[in-house]
């Protein structure tokens, strides 16, 4: 049972993240350990995984093209090789604080616009995984410059 299954949703980027919400609060009072005890740990385990991973658009993104078959670490493409190089490259020239929080500010407002995208590249999967690639290298940018800039929710 994939992620999606366990929500009752079809496999799809654009999900209905309040459904998933409701669901999720439903199915823990179904199966909370102080009502079953220690026998549905598995299940709570798999539907509080699920929740976290749908509920955040980038490991979301990840696992979408993991169930499409594709491997998101495959391949970088060459427009993405370039804009990493240059986000690099902005990054090393950095003199000053403020400079910095520009930068961070920059990176946020990128990632922002890259999940947008990944909404209306569903069915591309080529382009999806491309965005999914550069999303990915920035959060990890970030996390890098500023820690905890952005959690995904």
């Amino acid at each position: 049972m994939n992620y999606f299954e366990i929500f009752d949703i079809p496999v799809s980027y654009g999900i209905d993240e309040q459904k998933i919400t409701d669901v999720y609060l439903k199915k823990q009072q179904i199966l909370h350990p102080d009502l079953w005890g220690e026998q549905n740990n598995s299940d709570v385990s798999m539907l509080n995984e699920a929740y976290y991973v749908l509920r955040n658009p980038i490991l979301r993104a990840g696992y979408f093209l993991k169930l499409k078959g594709i491997d998101p670490d495959a391949i970088v493409s060459s427009e993405s090789a370039q804009e990493i190089l240059l986000l690099r490259e902005q990054y090393e020239s950095i003199d000053s604080e403020i400079e910095i929080e520009d930068f961070s500010k920059y990176l946020r407002e990128r990632m922002g616009n890259l999940i947008d995208s990944l909404y209306k590249l569903e069915n591309n999967l080529a382009e999806f995984n491309k965005k999914f690639t550069l999303l990915r290298f920035i959060k990890l940018f970030l996390d890098r410059i500023v820690p905890d800039a952005y959690c995904g929710d």
